[in-house]
């Protein structure tokens, strides 16, 4: 298909490929799509251009090139794009009030959002600036010996739905993957084109600024899920970064794996984050705990990857005193709007499939556009007994899942069943016999203790993956100053003067300082 530059409007329509907004020149209303009005369900103008294999090529073409200049550059000047993108996001007036009618999410939480991807861009930045030197010097018996971070390529981020400033253009797996020395393909999640595209003129001004002759952040549009996969598959993509479902994620892994050269596929997936009350359980910690819980399960609609969505209560007089806070506060819930009707629908799906599964005990009221709370309980006897793991689906929405245990034996048999989480937290006191410990460091990424896992701290020790099906790469985060290892390898120069070591430029690749980015 034929394509050429336009004159960008307030939103553009289009891909941004090659340094330059374009559109196709002879698209039809039945080439594109739009976004929705949250709330509303309403679509919301203006139309988008589905972006085409054409202008994947051209994409992918001019990543290579980019690939190849920007391998070479320093760090300061890594770090001075990823300055120059954070203020030019903070000074982007009309980015939240978009995201707020494409998402539903509130003004405060995209202000905090928007606070955290700059906060994780200047971390980067901060973190690669100053070169730091991996070098053997050669001895009588040994030769000299460097070690550099070489970048692997062109990165498809694909970026989330729930995240639309964090996880999306210019998140934390675009942050991660220029920190590293890689130009980004963003394939943009059609549930918030708008803010996309807002999100990429934004970027586009501080490449300008730096005068970057290069294609180093590049956006395509599209709501056709097979074109995703034409991205996964294309032959300059070097890595693939995605934030999303387990079916999705899975699909685009296999992708990844069955190209001639298979490439890394880095995706989270989601979990349901178990939370295990311990009998030691205090009532002030009760108490609390039952607040902190119903913010944890309805915050953001329910709709965080590190939800707490599925709790373990131990069965007697303090469990049942936490169980009735909690149905308290979700039958009391005025309800959520959710990313999109797409979503609603789902969650009321999954919803009515779960309570043929287990027992409804909590239900809100809200108006028909808005997603009810809900809540579950289940014996853990009768779950142990199922041979459907039913109780470890991921619900997208303010739900949750009570099993009630009667012993400990029952805990450490659940336990043996759980998939790989994200997250799992311990609520009480753990008591000197406690041998079920490390089946649960085997289950995830992050262990907490009497603290929920919503809140994930941008830090170099933060661990943001687990256990499969959690991620598809446990060994690394994708939050966290270690999220740019991720899109490096290590390549290793023998017996090579100074002088030849920096023709690869080993002097500007650095491996990246951890500092405290809290």
């Amino acid at each position: 298909m034929m394509t050429k530059p336009f004159i960008t409007p307030t939103i553009p329509q289009g891909q941004f490929v090659a340094k330059q907004w374009q559109c196709p020149i002879d698209s039809h209303d039945t080439d594109g799509f739009t976004a929705f009005h949250a709330e509303t369900a309403q679509p919301l103008p203006p139309f988008f251009y589905q972006a085409s294999l054409a202008e994947l090529a051209l994409a992918g073409h001019a990543a290579r090139d980019a690939a190849r200049w920007y391998s070479q550059q320093s760090g300061q000047l890594r770090a001075d794009l990823l300055n120059a993108i954070a203020d030019e996001l903070s000074d982007c007036p009309h980015l939240l009030a978009r995201l707020q009618l494409e998402t539903g999410l509130a003004l405060a939480r995209l202000q905090a959002e928007l606070q955290r991807t700059t906060g994780q861009l200047r971390a980067f930045a901060a973190s690669i600036a100053t070169p730091t030197s991996r070098h053997v010097a050669a001895t009588d018996s040994t030769p000299a010996l460097w070690q550099l971070d070489w970048p692997l390529g062109p990165v498809a981020v694909f970026a989330a739905s729930n995240f639309p400033l964090a996880f999306s253009v210019a998140g934390g797996d675009t942050a991660a993957a220029l920190a590293a020395g890689c130009p980004v393909i963003v394939k943009a999640h059609p549930a918030h084109p708008g803010g996309s595209a807002l999100t990429m003129l934004a970027i586009e001004r501080a490449m300008q600024r730096l005068a970057i002759p290069v294609a180093l952040v590049q956006l395509l549009q599209s709501s056709d899920p097979s074109f995703s996969h034409a991205v996964a598959g294309h032959p300059a993509i070097a890595a693939v970064s995605f934030t999303g479902s387990k079916t999705a994620g899975l699909a685009l892994a296999q992708t990844c794996q069955q190209r001639p050269i298979p490439i890394p596929c880095f995706g989270e997936l989601g979990a349901v984050n178990p939370q295990v009350v311990l009998t030691t359980l205090s009532q002030t910690q009760r108490q609390g705990l039952a607040d902190s819980a119903f913010q944890a399960i309805t915050g953001s609609g329910g709709q965080l990857c590190t939800k707490p969505g599925l709790w373990l209560i131990p069965a007697g007089a303090a469990g049942d005193a936490l169980v009735a806070e909690l149905v308290e506060r979700i039958d009391n819930f005025a309800g959520a709007t959710l990313l999109g009707p797409s979503y609603l629908a789902r969650y009321e799906s999954l919803s009515m499939q779960r309570s043929a599964q287990s027992l409804l005990i909590a239900q809100g009221h809200a108006a028909a556009n808005r997603a009810c709370g809900r809540l579950w309980s289940a014996e853990a006897a009768t779950v142990l007994a199922s041979t459907d793991a039913w109780w470890q689906q991921e619900i997208f929405g303010p739900c949750a899942q009570i099993i009630r245990y009667q012993q400990t034996s029952e805990l450490v048999q659940l336990f043996a069943q759980l998939e790989g989480q994200l997250a799992v937290s311990l609520h009480g006191e753990l008591t000197d016999d406690a041998p079920w410990l490390e089946r649960l460091a085997e289950l995830c990424g992050r262990l907490l203790y009497n603290q929920l896992p919503t809140g994930v701290l941008v830090h170099p020790y933060m661990m943001h993956g687990g256990p499969f099906p959690a991620s598809t790469n446990p060994q690394h985060s994708a939050v966290g100053l270690a999220a740019m290892r991720r899109f490096v390898r290590p390549l290793c120069i023998q017996a090579a003067s100074l002088a030849d070591a920096q023709r690869l430029a080993l002097a500007l690749q650095v491996q990246p300082t951890l500092k405290n980015s809290s």
